[in-house]
C-alpha cells in the first residue's frame, strides 16, 4: 500500500461523507475485510497452498464490483480449436508429442495440450518469432509454459473464435506462466489464458503489448501482468487477475523512459487484492478501465524516479479499498471520465497527489466512504444525495440549459459530480433519476464534513 502522507494545501481537499457503499443490495466492509467470506460480503476466498514455505499465499475474494465480476466470470476453462489458417510456410507443432524448442527466426503455429511440456524460445538476439496458439492446453511442470529465453522480439498471436490456456504448477520457482526476458507482442482474434500457480501469469524483463484479441491473466500468487520496462495496452480486451497487483511495471533503474503503464485504447479489467496497477509513470489516453482493487486502484510510485499520473483521455472506472489515484509524485489530468467508488477508510481518497499540476476538461464522479475534489481553479463541483446503480444525475444552469449528465456506476449514499462546465459558486438544478429536482450551489475544492453538508442536496433531493 502506498504511504499516508499529510495532507497539503496543493492536495486533494477531503469531502468526508457518511454511509457505507452499497452494490447489488449488500452492504461492502472496509479495505480491512478484505479477503473475508461473510454472509453480508458474499465473497468467495480463493487460496492456494505452496510446499515451498518461502512463498507467501494472500487471499483474493472474488470480485463484486458487477463490470469487473462479468469479466472475471466470464474466463474459458476448456481450450478450444478454431479454424485452420496456418500456411505452407509456418512450422506446425503438435504439443501433444512433446515440448518444442523454437531457435531460429519464423512463424511457429501450434495445437495439441500436453500436462508437462514447454514452448521454449531460444533464437539469436535479432531474431523476430510469431507464435500462433489455435486450441492449445498447456501446463508445464519444470517451468513457464512458454518460456522466451532469447530472441529480438516475439509476437503470440490467438487464432480466430479459438481458446488456449497455458499454465505452470505450484511446485516449481516459475516466474510466470507466460516469462520473457525480452519484448512480447500479444494479438490475435482469439482467446488466450495464462494461469500462473507459482508466481505471476504474464511476466517479461522488457516490454509487454495488448495489441488485439483477449488475454486473461489470472493468478492466486502474486501479480497478473508484470512487465518491468513497460505494459501497453492498445486494443483488444485484457482481464487480469491477481492476489496482489494486476498490472506492475518496477524498473527502478533510473530510465525515466521506462516503468509505466499506457492505454491508449481497448478494455482493460482488474481485480487485484493488492494494488490495482502500479507504475512509475501511468498514462491513460484513451480506452476504458475497470478495476477492483483492495489497495490503491492506480498507484504511480518509484524509488528512483518522480511518479508521474497522467490522464488525457479514455474512460476509468474503479471500486477502491485504499485511494482512488494515488500518485507520490505529481498528477496532471487534462481530459477523459473518472468514476471513483471508494471502499475505504477515510485517510484515503479518489484522487490522492503531492503535487497537483492539472485538473480540468475531465467528467468526473465519485461516491462511498470518502470523497474528494481536487484543489482546482478551473473545473468545479457539485454534491448530490443518494443514488442507485444505473441512476442519472441531470445538472442544468439557472436558464434551464443541461450542463451534464452522470451516471452512477454503483449505489451510493452520496454522491459528487463534476465537468468543465460546472462554476463555482453558481446554483444548479440538480435532478437523480425521475426524482424531484433540488437547487445546489457549485463549489471548488472545499472541505464538506459531516453536519456541513454545503453544496449539496438535503434528505428532501430525490
Amino acid at each position: 500500500m502506498a504511504k499516508k502522507r499529510m495532507k497539503k494545501e496543493n492536495k486533494i481537499i477531503a469531502v468526508f461523507l457518511a454511509g457505507s457503499i452499497l452494490l447489488g443490495g449488500a452492504g461492502i466492509g472496509t479495505a480491512t475485510n478484505w479477503g473475508q467470506s461473510t454472509s453480508s460480503q458474499n465473497a468467495t476466498v480463493l487460496t492456494t497452498s505452496s510446499s515451498s514455505s518461502s512463498k507467501t499465499t494472500t487471499a483474493l475474494t472474488t470480485a463484486q464490483y458487477s463490470t469487473v465480476a462479468t469479466a472475471v466470470s466470464s474466463m474459458p476453462t476448456t481450450a478450444k480449436e478454431g479454424a485452420d489458417t496456418s500456411t505452407s510456410e509456418d512450422t506446425k507443432v503438435d504439443l501433444t508429442e512433446g515440448s518444442y524448442t523454437i531457435t531460429k527466426a519464423g512463424t511457429y503455429y501450434f495445437t495439441g495440450s500436453n500436462d508437462d511440456a514447454q514452448i521454449i524460445v531460444k533464437a539469436a538476439d535479432d531474431a523476430e518469432v510469431t507464435i500462433y496458439l489455435n486450441g492449445v492446453q498447456l501446463t508445464s511442470k519444470s517451468g513457464p509454459a512458454i518460456d522466451i529465453q532469447s530472441a529480438d522480439k516475439v509476437k503470440i498471436s490467438t487464432v480466430t473464435d479459438s481458446v488456449s490456456i497455458v499454465s505452470d504448477t505450484s511446485n516449481t520457482d516459475s516466474k510466470a506462466a507466460i516469462y520473457s526476458k525480452v519484448d512480447v507482442n500479444f494479438k490475435g482474434e482469439g482467446t488466450l489464458v495464462a494461469l500462473g500457480n507459482s508466481n505471476n501469469a504474464i511476466q517479461s524483463s522488457d516490454d509487454l503489448e495488448f495489441k488485439s484479441g483477449t488475454v486473461y491473466a489470472k493468478t492466486t500468487m502474486n501479480d497478473a501482468i508484470k512487465g518491468k520496462d513497460s505494459i501497453q495496452i492498445e486494443g483488444g480486451m485484457v482481464v487480469a487477475i491477481a492476489a496482489d497487483k494486476g498490472l506492475n511495471s518496477d524498473q527502478d533503474n533510473g530510465n525515466a523512459e521506462k516503468s509505466y503503464i499506457k492505454q491508449t485504447d481497448g478494455e482493460l479489467y482488474i481485480q487485484a487484492g493488492g494494488e490495482g496497477a502500479s507504475a512509475a509513470t501511468i498514462d491513460l489516453q484513451g480506452g476504458k478501465s475497470y478495476l477492483e482493487s483492495g489497495d490503491d486502484a492506480w498507484n504511480a510510485s518509484s524509488k528512483v524516479l518522480t511518479p508521474k499520473f497522467l490522464m488525457s483521455g479514455g474512460t476509468t472506472t474503479y471500486h477502491a479499498g485504499g485511494d482512488g489515484i494515488d500518485s507520490n509524485g505529481t498528477l496532471s489530468v487534462t481530459g477523459g471520465t473518472i468514476n471513483a467508488n471508494m471502499n475505504s477508510t477515510g485517510d484515503n481518497e479518489p484522487i490522492d497527489t503531492d503535487s497537483l499540476t492539472k485538473f480540468e476538461n475531465v467528467t468526473f464522479t465519485a461516491g462511498g466512504t470518502n470523497n474528494a475534489f481536487p484543489e482546482s481553479d478551473s473545473q468545479s463541483y457539485v454534491l448530490v444525495g443518494a443514488v442507485n446503480a444505473g441512476d442519472t444525475v441531470t445538472v442544468k444552469d439557472s436558464s434551464g440549459n443541461v450542463v451534464g449528465t452522470f451516471t452512477a456506476t454503483e449505489a451510493q449514499s452520496n454522491f459528487i459530480v463534476s465537468n468543465s462546465s460546472i462554476t463555482s459558486g453558481q446554483t444548479y438544478s440538480v435532478t437523480v433519476g425521475s426524482g424531484t429536482s433540488t437547487d445546489v450551489t457549485a463549489g471548488t475544492g472545499a472541505t464538506i464534513g459531516m453536519g456541513n453538508m454545503g453544496g449539496g442536496m438535503g434528505p428532501g433531493g430525490r
